[in-house]
């Protein structure tokens, strides 16, 4: 077929984060669809390129009428080594209300029960981390239980070789 082609799309992992939010401030329905803000109050990611601490930072999410949930995150990022990094993503989170639901205790939901995707980009001015702010990143998102017992998130972040 004219305008394809065949091939395959090579990932290498960059870290895995696992991040708890404060409970969304709802501001309602507004004209682009019912917005929510939550803050990250704490968080950790560890993996072959970078491991560190979540420092802060804010997901304004917007829920479509459709259901669909656009995430749009931005973290401050502190490694082991000490570098700074600013991270940011969007994507899209689909699920039914019933699966929805079950998102607070997510021993209890399978991966294919819902799709959480993101678009990942880096932003540092540490020599060492450099690569990244020319990197194509990609996430999976998943509810996870947080060493305290609270219900929080991981993002699984792979780069496009």
């Amino acid at each position: 077929m004219a305008g394809t082609s065949n091939f395959t799309v090579d990932v290498e992992p960059v870290a895995s984060f696992l991040m708890e939010p404060t409970p969304l401030l709802q501001f309602g329905k507004t004209p682009r669809g019912k917005r929510g803000i939550g803050f990250v109050k704490a968080g950790t990611f560890e993996g072959p390129m970078m491991s560190g601490e979540v420092l802060g930072g804010a997901d304004h999410l917007l829920v479509l009428s459709d259901g669909a949930a656009i995430p749009d995150v931005r973290l401050a990022l502190k490694t082991r080594d000490g570098a700074l990094i600013q991270m940011e993503y969007k994507g899209v989170l689909r699920a039914s209300r019933d699966v929805m639901a079950k998102f607070a205790t997510p021993e209890k939901l399978s991966p294919d029960e819902f799709y959480f995707r993101v678009h990942v980009t880096f932003e540092t001015a540490d020599e060492r981390y450099a690569a990244l702010n020319q990197a194509v990143c990609i996430g999976y998102g998943f509810p996870a239980r947080m060493p305290n017992g609270n219900t929080g998130v991981r993002y699984d972040v792979y780069k496009l070789k």
